[in-house]
């Protein structure tokens, strides 16, 4: 997640069992791409190198889920503090 922060694209092979939820979240928002052989790998690999924007659109991604995230936390909170007040009457 530090890599896709900063732009960076990420690139996997097959075995992800220990991060499977990660890697879903990363691939169903476009910001990994999986390989299964060295060929592809250097496919992916030339076409990463020929699109610098990529890693713009990547950091832009990132900073959105993470923006999003920070502010359902935000909400869930308030609504704790909440109710607790309320309780406390």
């Amino acid at each position: 997640m530090e890599a896709a922060s900063f732009g960076c694209s990420i690139l996997h092979g097959p075995h992800i069992s220990n991060f499977h939820d990660i890697y879903a979240f990363l691939e169903n928002n476009k910001i990994t791409t999986k390989f299964n052989n060295s060929k592809a790998m250097t496919k992916i690999l030339d076409n990463f190198f020929t699109r610098k924007e990529r890693s713009k659109i990547i950091q832009k991604k990132i900073d959105y889920i993470g923006k999003r995230i920070l502010n359902l936390t935000y909400k869930e909170i308030n609504l704790f503090i909440k109710k607790n007040e309320v309780q406390k009457t």
